[in-house]
């Protein structure tokens, strides 16, 4: 038993014409479709083993690969399979239920996305990064052979891109690792009690004070966003330190007073 996703694109995008598919134009759409393959699969995986998964973030889980199976002529006809890679979870009855429930997932998330109502981020940007000059295109669930649905549209109509803002965020966990420096940077990886583990950017001195935290409950100040940052991290034991009313008043002016001297003018 197999699941998988046929893509039909047609249109004045360069190959196309000629029944070839342009890694020029599509890479960054593929790379975007795997990207969102592979979210969705963790999604699934992580609730199936009921592991807490933060879904804002790309997964750098690499539980399953987007495999070309059978490319037609004419246009681009592309047949995909869902391919799952060696890891923990890697049972073959529950993969190949991982396989389905991601070309159903993918399916759903086209069909919401390309009409503009939002369901899944990754599939958006795979839908956003398509070039230019497709006139048609073409999604189909192909089941033991069998074409259990479609989706055709000429145009889409995306929603309008969400930004997501960074955010300061205090967790309490435990440190698990650490990377000192050049040539990689200076990280700390800290696994919260509640949700999965952070990879965080951080100062030499930031990573002196997360060696000295290991095996002991930590509490860590983080800023989330595409790049996150470790801010300070210290044990759980240490009481948080009281301000004044005064004195955070005085914290707040000193450090943003050329700012807000700026934005007086």
């Amino acid at each position: 038993m197999s699941t998988k996703l046929r893509v039909i694109w047609d249109g004045a995008t360069p190959g196309l014409a000629d029944g070839r598919l342009s890694l020029a134009a599509f890479g960054a759409a593929l790379q975007a479709l795997l990207k969102a393959t592979r979210n969705v699969a963790a999604e699934h995986v992580a609730k199936a083993v009921g592991e807490t998964l933060d879904t804002t973030r790309a997964t750098k889980r690499s539980l399953v690969d987007l495999q070309l199976s059978a490319y037609k002529t004419g246009s681009a006809d592309v047949t995909l399979d869902i391919v799952p890679l060696p890891s923990k979870h890697s049972v073959p009855l529950f993969m190949d239920d991982v396989a389905k429930s991601v070309v159903h997932e993918l399916f759903a998330s086209i069909r919401e996305e390309s009409q503009g109502r939002r369901r899944n981020k990754w599939v958006y940007e795979f839908l956003s990064k398509l070039p230019d000059g497709l006139e048609s295109q073409s999604y189909s669930i192909i089941h033991n052979g069998m074409e259990e649905d479609r989706l055709e549209f000429q145009k889409m109509t995306l929603a309008e891109p969400v930004i997501d803002m960074p955010q300061l965020l205090k967790v309490m966990g435990l440190v698990v690792g650490v990377t000192f420096g050049e040539p990689l940077r200076y990280e700390v990886r800290f696994a919260p009690y509640e949700g999965q583990i952070l990879s965080l950017a951080a100062t030499a001195e930031l990573v002196e004070q997360a060696v000295s935290l290991r095996n002991q409950a930590a509490e860590a100040m983080t800023l989330t966003g595409d790049n996150p940052r470790l801010l300070w991290i210290r044990s759980a034991d240490v009481p948080s330190p009281m301000m004044t009313a005064e004195e955070r008043e005085d914290h707040i002016f000193r450090k943003w007073e050329e700012l807000l001297r700026r934005l007086s003018q």
